[in-house]
C-alpha cells in the first residue's frame, strides 16, 4: 500500500481513531522529597513560615524556582528553535509541544509527532532548556530526565475525566468505554471541552514511568521505542551545508545501550533493554566512559542500535509492535501491517455503529439500551476481540 493509499485510508474515520505517535519527556527535581521531609532543626531561626513544624523556607523556593523557571526557558527554547527552522526546514516542527501532567515533583511534556525529524528536534529543544536550566537556575537541587514514546489507538489509549461534580456526559448510561469514545470524539472535534481533562494510559506510558526511575542528572533514559527513532534519523536528501546547519543546532549527543533488566510491574518481568543518552557535561570523564564501553570512534553505533531493536521488536510482536509514524514520507517507517489497518477500521465502524443505534434508542424513549436478558451480545470486549486478530495474525506471518 503507498503512503498516499495508507493515509487515505483513515481519512474518514473519526480523528479520535486515526493511529498517532506520541513522545513524552519528563523533567524531575532530585532530591526534593529529603529536601520537604527537613526536620526541625533545619527551619531556619528568622523563619516565619512554620506551619505545623514543616520548614516551607527551604524547600517552597526550591520547587517555586523549578515550576516557574523550567517551563519559561522550555518555552522560550521552543521559540527559538521554531524560529530558526519553521520556513526552512518545517517538518522538524510540527505540532507544539504541551504539558501534560505533573507528578510530584516532576513535570511531564508531551507531543503528537507527524515526522521522524520532530522526535530529534523536541529531544535537542530539551536538552538545551535542561543544560540551561541547570547554568541560569537559582536551586540547589539538580534536575533528571526521561523520554518515551506511546502509539495510538490499539497500544495505548487516551481517556476524558470529566472534572464536574455536580454533572456527567455519560450520554450511553454506564457504558464507560463507549462513552469515553464519544467524549474523545468530542474532544477532537473541539465541542465543549470545558471541565474535560485528556489523560493517556497503556502499557507504553506504564514503561515510561519505571524508566523514570533509573533516570540521573547525567543518564538520560528513553524507551526502545524512542531509541529506534533516534537512531533511525536521516538528512541524506538535504544539501551538504542544511545538513551541517540541522547537525550544529541539534547537537545530540549518541545513544547507548546501558543493557537489560526487569522493570517491575511491566513486559511480564522480562528485562527490558535499557537505551540512554548521555548529558553527563563532564566531558573528559564522559570521553573516559566512552573508551571503557567501547563507544569510543564507533561510527556504527547508531546502526547497531537499529538492528537490536529492530530484533527485539520482532522478537516481541505482541508486546511491542514495531513503531510508525502514518504520515512520514519514509515507507520504511510508516506502513503498519495490514492488519492493524483492518483493526482501526473494524474499530471505527463498531463506534459509528453502535453511535446511531443509541440515537435510534433515545428517539425511542429506551433508557435502557443494554437489555438484562441478553448480558453477553455486547461481550466479549470489542478491542480485545480486534486486538486477538492482530495478535493471531501477525504471528502467523
Amino acid at each position: 500500500m503507498s503512503n498516499y493509499n495508507f493515509i487515505n485510508s483513515f481519512s474518514k474515520i473519526p480523528r479520535f481513531i486515526q493511529p498517532r505517535v506520541r513522545i513524552f519527556l519528563s523533567v524531575d527535581l532530585v532530591g526534593s522529597s529529603k529536601l520537604k521531609q527537613a526536620g526541625p532543626e533545619r527551619i531556619p531561626r528568622n523563619s516565619i513560615n512554620k506551619v505545623a513544624g514543616v520548614p516551607h523556607d527551604i524547600w517552597l523556593p526550591e520547587l517555586s524556582n523549578f515550576y516557574g523557571a523550567f517551563p519559561k526557558i522550555f518555552a522560550e527554547e521552543w521559540a527559538r528553535a521554531t524560529s530558526l527552522f519553521k520556513d526552512e526546514f518545517p517538518q522538524f516542527v510540527g505540532y507544539e509541544p504541551s504539558l501534560w501532567k505533573t507528578n510530584g515533583d516532576e513535570i511531564i511534556f508531551v507531543k503528537h509527532v507527524k515526522d521522524r525529524s520532530e522526535i530529534a528536534f523536541f529531544v535537542a529543544c530539551w536538552i538545551k532548556c535542561i543544560k540551561r536550566y541547570k547554568s541560569e537556575s537559582k536551586t540547589k537541587l539538580d534536575v533528571k530526565s526521561t523520554g518515551w514514546c506511546a502509539g495510538f489507538p490499539l497500544n495505548n489509549s487516551e481517556i476524558i475525566l470529566d472534572t464536574s461534580v455536580g454533572q456527567s456526559r455519560s450520554v450511553y448510561n454506564e457504558e464507560w468505554k463507549l462513552n469515553n469514545y464519544y467524549l474523545l470524539d468530542e474532544w477532537y472535534k473541539k465541542n465543549n471541552r470545558s471541565e474535560l481533562l485528556r489523560d493517556y494510559i497503556g502499557p507504553s506510558i506504564d514503561i515510561g514511568f519505571r524508566l523514570c526511575e533509573l533516570s540521573s542528572p547525567c543518564i538520560f533514559p528513553v524507551s526502545v521505542e524512542l531509541a529506534w527513532f533516534l537512531t533511525n534519523q536521516s538528512y541524506e536528501n538535504f544539501s551538504k551545508n542544511k545538513q551541517n546547519k540541522i547537525n550544529n543546532f541539534l547537537e545530540l549527543p549518541k545513544t547507548k545501550f546501558m543493557g537489560e533488566i526487569s522493570l517491575k510491574g511491566v513486559f511480564g518481568g522480562h528485562p527490558y533493554p535499557i537505551f540512554y543518552v548521555d548529558v553527563d557535561p563532564n566531558i573528559e570523564l564522559k570521553s573516559a566512559k566512552d573508551h571503557l564501553l567501547g563507544y569510543s570512534n564507533d561510527e556504527d553505533q547508531d546502526q547497531k542500535i537499529k538492528i537490536y531493536c529492530e530484533h527485539f521488536f520482532e522478537t516481541y510482536q505482541l508486546h511491542f509492535p514495531k513503531p510508525f509514524i502514518a504520515q512520514e514520507d519514509c515507507k520504511y517507517l510508516t506502513e503498519p501491517p495490514q492488519q492493524y489497518i483492518d483493526a482501526i477500521k473494524q474499530l471505527s465502524n463498531r463506534f459509528t455503529q453502535e453511535k446511531k443505534r443509541y440515537e435510534i434508542d433515545d428517539s425511542q424513549g429506551n433508557e435502557n439500551n443494554f437489555s438484562a436478558d441478553q448480558p453477553n451480545k455486547y461481550e466479549p470486549d470489542f478491542i480485545e476481540i480486534l486486538l486477538t486478530k492482530l495478535i493471531k495474525d501477525i504471528t502467523k506471518n
